[in-house]
């Protein structure tokens, strides 16, 4: 895995992705959530795509009736 993951940065810039940030305001919105998953960093993923507005994309049924989901 390790070509993999030494070219992310190069693969993100070339697909002209970005990486969100940790904000604050997004740790304190996942652990404020009214949802009864409590896998801390499932909330922070839905935190995150709820702060953005953008959708989630996940295999995970966890996430439906949350944010939007893609996959």
């Amino acid at each position: 895995m390790a070509s993999l993951v030494d070219s992310l940065p190069k693969r993100l810039l070339d697909q002209g992705g970005t990486i969100a940030r940790l904000e604050p305001e997004i740790c304190l919105r996942a652990g404020a959530m009214d949802w009864m998953h409590r896998d801390p960093f499932d909330r922070v993923l839905a935190a995150t795509s709820l702060h953005f507005k953008i959708p989630l994309v996940s295999a995970d049924s966890a996430f439906d009736g949350v944010v939007e989901r893609i996959w």
